[in-house]
C-alpha cells in the first residue's frame, strides 16, 4: 500500500481550497480532515507542532500510523512547495 496524505483544511480557507484544487489537478489522491469537524484530533496536532496554520499536511507511511507532518511557513511556503513534498513522499 503507498503512503496516504491527510490534508488539514478549514471550511472558507482560501489557501485550503487553492491547494485542494492543485492536488486534484494533479491526480494526486488525499483524504481531507476538516479541522472543524474533527477538533480533538487537531487540538492534538497543533499541540504536538505548536503550529496552527492551514492547510497542513500529513503522509500517513504505508500500513503504519506514523509519517512527517507538514505545516505552511515552516516545511512550505507555497503550494508549488506543498506539492513536490507531497510527489517526493507518495512515490517512496
Amino acid at each position: 500500500m503507498a503512503n496516504q496524505v491527510l490534508l488539514f483544511t478549514l471550511d472558507g480557507c482560501g489557501h485550503c481550497k487553492n491547494l485542494k484544487e492543485r492536488l486534484n489537478n494533479e491526480s494526486l489522491p488525499f483524504t481531507e480532515v476538516e479541522v472543524n469537524k474533527n477538533q480533538e484530533l487537531w487540538n492534538k496536532i497543533v499541540d504536538q507542532t505548536k503550529n496552527q496554520y492551514l492547510p497542513a499536511f500529513y503522509i500517513k507511511q504505508d500500513d503504519t500510523n506514523r509519517g512527517p507532518f507538514f505545516c505552511p511557513e515552516k516545511d512550505f511556503k507555497n503550494d508549488d512547495e506543498a506539492v513536490e513534498l507531497i510527489k517526493k513522499y507518495i512515490s517512496m
